[in-house]
């Protein structure tokens, strides 16, 4: 198992037990870490699981802001909007190349649910 596979292993972990912020952290030191040209199957089911899950977190962190006067969370609007672009972006460069048909018409299937999720929680 190389680094990039171990973090999304943790990632993995972390978000089924409901460890979001931390699945996130995973995910952004495989990225940061991705030397091999593309992700597994898995690795990017996971990212578009996470992706929406981290924008709806960032809507409701300003929405506790604007509601409720809280102190500001320790990670700022512009880090969650920078990871989930991060997120995204990782996403988008790797659903085109080196998949065969069954697994690109499937992550076509998974790209088009994600834009539909982004919109909804963008209109909320």
């Amino acid at each position: 198992m190389n680094i990039v596979e171990e973090y999304f292993w943790q990632a993995d972990m972390a978000f089924q037990s409901n460890r979001l912020n931390e699945s996130c952290q995973y995910i952004c030191q495989a990225i940061e870490h991705l030397d091999q040209p593309k992700l597994t199957l898995e690795q990017l089911e996971l990212l578009w699981t996470v992706i929406p899950k981290v924008i709806t977190h960032h809507t409701r962190s300003i929405e506790r802001l604007v509601h409720h006067h809280q102190s500001m969370p320790i990670e700022t609007e512009e880090d969650q909007a920078d990871r989930c672009w991060k997120f995204i972006h990782c996403f988008d460069e790797n659903l085109i190349q080196g998949k065969n048909d069954i697994d690109h018409i499937h992550l076509h299937r998974l790209q088009a649910d994600l834009y539909l999720q982004l919109s909804y929680v963008s209109r909320q």
